[in-house]
């Protein structure tokens, strides 16, 4: 519930992190990173997962030319 419904795309570690691609039901994507020290299961390419802003509302703007907007985010198994 209260969240945006996709597909991991790609997934990569990087440090303490993994990076997960989201490509969401509406097309647009975005890329979720997640503390190597956080528990839960892991999220395969192919997965469904749910994306949900972690600390409440953001407020968006567009901007000319804008290819990518780093949120916090989680990413959940459906």
């Amino acid at each position: 519930p209260g969240a945006w419904p996709g597909v991991v795309v790609a997934r990569r570690f990087a440090g303490g992190h993994t990076h997960h691609d989201v490509a969401l039901a509406d097309g647009s994507r975005v890329t979720v990173d997640v503390p190597a020290h956080a528990t839960g299961p892991a999220t395969a390419p192919g997965a469904p997962v749910g994306v949900r802003l972690a600390l409440g509302p953001v407020a968006l703007v567009a901007a000319r030319d804008a290819r990518t907007v780093t949120l916090d985010a989680v990413a959940e198994p459906l």
